[in-house]
């Protein structure tokens, strides 16, 4: 992974190479953003220009024994810590999933959470970085690097290091060995002891810029300037979501149709009409068990293209027809749905399917949680 292998995120890029230029690289760093931002793939291409030796002003080379190595993520100075899962009460570290943790990376380097703990086949068990860790970390890192003048120590999903484990490593976050970094990857800085927070230098890692997106799709997998937009729109600045969409096929209609469905049904199960409503509580009652079997990830993705519809439906509302960005089928849909998202609902809607979506991260149960949803929209939209 190179600098320019990172989507977007110039700003980020700039800044790590600046620290690298002014020999002012922090020991302990923190990039923190939602995992499909691309802090992994920002933290191993800084590892690559750390350690290059013939580094140009903007990227590593690529042709140095320290690039070749990184190329397949097996440099001895480059080490990696991220969750695993135990099996009855034997210890388990991330070394002993590495081959898979390397081939899982170097496929795709914006891998999610869910798309490990299914490469590692851990099915429904909640993956963690256990107190084994620690002792593994410490050992690598007191003694010399090998090769290169840094060591560095990529700690992924790093909310996952459980409360002994953290505090066996403060103090070694607070005064590393000469030359050695750490860089920690977390989307969830609330899990996180305030004190391993306090000894890091965070660098927050926003959104991806739509136009950086916009040009990696069309470049990547040669789609139309207009489905590489839609699927910049239902990604909302994540990458990872962005490449679920293009291997699913799932950006041309069907998040569609179950949007204006379900929108139809919530406006339709207000009626009068006794029958008329019974009816459409019926019809919600079988697209709430539609939606909960789409598996988590997909729910995640619909919810994220259901929160950027809204959105342009209130720019409509509010006459900014020149900043909305739909295809032909959602606009004439929204040339009449518009009229009822307004400033009384729209931050409540909103409020409602970003709650909906970290409850579907946080592994709440799919049928509960989207079924709340459904009942709570029903008395917004009006």
């Amino acid at each position: 992974m190179f600098f320019r292998d990172v989507v977007g995120q110039e700003r980020i890029k700039a800044r790590l190479i600046h620290s690298v230029r002014d020999q002012r690289v922090p020991h302990a760093m923190l990039f923190l953003g939602p995992e499909g931002h691309g802090g992994l793939p920002l933290a191993i291409a800084f590892a690559r220009y750390l350690n290059c030796s013939n580094r140009t002003d903007s990227d590593a080379c690529g042709h140095c024994p320290s690039c070749l190595k990184i190329s397949k993520l097996v440099h001895p100075d480059l080490h990696f810590v991220f969750p695993v899962v135990k099996v009855g009460s034997k210890d388990v570290v991330s070394d002993m999933r590495l081959p898979a943790w390397r081939e899982a990376v170097l496929k795709n380097p914006y891998l999610t959470s869910e798309q490990w703990m299914e490469c590692i086949g851990a099915e429904n068990k909640q993956g963690g970085i256990f107190k084994e860790e620690s002792e593994k970390i410490i050992s690598k890192l007191l003694v010399k690097s090998f090769e290169s003048e840094y060591k560095v120590m990529i700690v992924w999903m790093a909310e996952k290091l459980n409360v002994p484990t953290a505090n066996k490593l403060l103090k070694i976050f607070e005064e590393p060995p000469e030359k050695t970094l750490f860089i920690l990857i977390a989307s969830a800085s609330e899990q996180m002891l305030p004190t391993i927070l306090s000894r890091m230098q965070i660098f927050l890692v926003p959104q991806i810029e739509e136009d950086a997106m916009r040009e990696e799709i069309i470049r990547r997998n040669n789609v139309s300037p207009e489905m590489a937009g839609r699927i910049v729109k239902m990604s909302a600045g994540d990458f990872s979501a962005a490449l679920a969409y293009l291997s699913e096929g799932s950006a041309d209609t069907e998040f569609y149709d179950y949007f204006v469905r379900w929108m139809r049904l919530c406006w339709s199960v207000r009626s009068v009409n006794k029958s008329r409503q019974m009816s459409s509580m019926l019809e919600l009652i079988r697209l709430i068990e539609k939606l909960s079997s789409l598996g988590r990830e997909r729910i995640k993705q619909f919810l994220s293209y259901s929160i950027g519809l809204i959105r342009e439906n209130l720019l409509l509302h509010c006459g900014k027809e020149e900043l909305v960005r739909l295809d032909s089928r959602e606009q004439e849909f929204s040339s009449k749905f518009s009229a009822y998202i307004h400033q009384d609902n729209v931050f409540q809607i909103i409020e409602e399917l970003s709650l909906a979506y970290e409850h579907i991260e946080s592994n709440g149960n799919e049928k509960i949680v989207m079924t709340d949803l459904v009942l709570r929209l029903i008395r917004l939209i009006k």
